[in-house]
């Protein structure tokens, strides 16, 4: 029930499969391939000058 609200809520906002697509594939970047993401981390824990 809850999946059928969700996709028609999706489909009324004309969100399309391109880009849930683009959006999972930065999640499984992130998760898999850290190390090419730590620049967002250093920055975020390093006191601004």
């Amino acid at each position: 029930m809850a999946s059928r609200i969700t996709g028609e809520g999706l489909q009324s906002l004309d969100i399309g499969a391109s880009f849930w697509a683009r959006v999972l594939g930065v999640f499984i970047s992130w998760v898999f391939e850290t190390e090419d993401f730590e620049f967002i981390r250093r920055d975020a824990h390093e006191p601004s000058a």
